[in-house]
């Protein structure tokens, strides 16, 4: 409801608005990662395990948005549930795949 945001203006620092749009411009830069590894991984794992970590992708943003507000320590639980996975995901497809 802020008439500068409203007409295009930059968004004021530590604003509701300006945190969320740091939220939304970590999450797209994740799925970016994910969607570059994620086939792979289905490919070499099986689509189910895929699925999963997509769950558990959205649930951890949940989280990481939730923490982005509340507190760093919930944020961080948030980034590290959501990453992770995608990190072991792609160091298990590589030995899986090269066995």
């Amino acid at each position: 409801f802020d008439a500068d945001v409203i007409a295009g203006g930059a968004l004021r620092t530590g604003s509701t608005a300006e945190i969320d749009q740091r939220v939304l411009s970590n999450t797209i830069e994740q799925l970016v990662v994910a969607l570059a590894l994620w086939p792979f991984a289905a490919l070499v794992l099986g689509g189910f395990v895929v699925i999963w970590m997509g769950v558990v992708f959205a649930l951890a943003r949940l989280v990481f948005w939730t923490g982005y507000h509340v507190s760093p320590l919930v944020k961080s639980i948030g980034f590290a549930a959501g990453f992770y996975p995608t990190v072991l995901s792609t160091l298990w497809t590589v030995v899986k795949w090269a066995m």
